[in-house]
């Protein structure tokens, strides 16, 4: 992910490097194009995730129009995937299956499992979700979907950060992808996403330390309500409800 800018500056346009790109994608995929080729899969992956280092070749059209056919990933392993999902011309397609989850609910099953990925997959994963609305602002009592979230970001800002470390694979822990690449983007969606619960926006202390405090608030605040009974009613705009269950397991999703 560190080498982004230095691939802009040596490639710019790269219009025969996309061309080729595109012609090795298509190859890679059954005639319905749905599907990558039996053995192919580890190569579609890796050719999306170039992708987010040089857009493809028709880049421009699939951001108008929306119209990229979409990657059936029902089958697929957790890398292709993360992939699919990170992929920005591909989670904007109408095209996309509308019982795919959606890009908050996919990072958040992708940190449940404890996946390692690329660390441009993780940051392309956190911009989607971003855009999703994961990152907004979080009611007092809503804790169904930022506890992971949490539990990921105190293993990060609980320390000092320290500088990158080079690593023999190119997947990495959420953890690891966030304090070495991106822990600015990172604070500063979180510092949002816990607005109600950040008490020390006037004290002497650093960003990241407002972050812990503020996810370590919202924790107490989680563990509170849920002995006290405390949850969401479904479909009731999101009040409170006492003695209920909050919320139940929908139907089976194709990650």
């Amino acid at each position: 992910m560190s080498s982004k800018p230095r691939v802009d500056q040596v490639f710019q346009n790269a219009s025969d490097i996309r061309e080729a790109h595109m012609i090795l994608l298509h190859s890679s995929f059954e005639r319905s194009k749905k599907r990558p080729l039996p053995g192919m899969e580890v190569e579609v992956e890796r050719l999306l995730r170039f992708e987010l280092f040089i857009p493809p070749l028709l880049c421009d059209m699939y951001t108008l129009r929306r119209n990229r056919r979409y990657i059936d990933t029902s089958s697929a392993s957790i890398e292709l995937a993360a992939s699919v999902h990170a992929n920005p011309s591909l989670a904007m397609s109408v095209h996309k299956p509308p019982s795919l989850p959606s890009p908050m609910v996919f990072l958040k099953h992708v940190l449940d499992i404890n996946a390692k990925l690329p660390a441009i997959i993780w940051f392309n994963l956190v911009q989607n979700a971003k855009r999703d609305g994961a990152f907004n602002a979080v009611a007092p009592t809503d804790h169904r979907y930022p506890l992971p979230i949490c539990k990921n970001i105190i293993s990060v800002f609980g320390h000092q950060l320290q500088p990158p470390v080079a690593s023999p694979s190119n997947a990495v822990y959420f953890t690891d992808a966030v304090e070495n690449y991106f822990p600015g983007e990172m604070t500063d969606n979180l510092l949002r996403m816990f607005s109600v619960f950040d008490l020390f926006r006037e004290g002497p202390f650093s960003t990241q330390l407002r972050v812990v405090l503020a996810c370590t608030e919202f924790c107490l605040q989680a563990a509170l309500d849920d002995s006290e009974g405390v949850g969401h009613c479904p479909g009731n705009s999101g009040e409170p409800c006492r003695g209920r269950v909050a919320f139940r397991d929908g139907e089976r999703r194709s990650f």
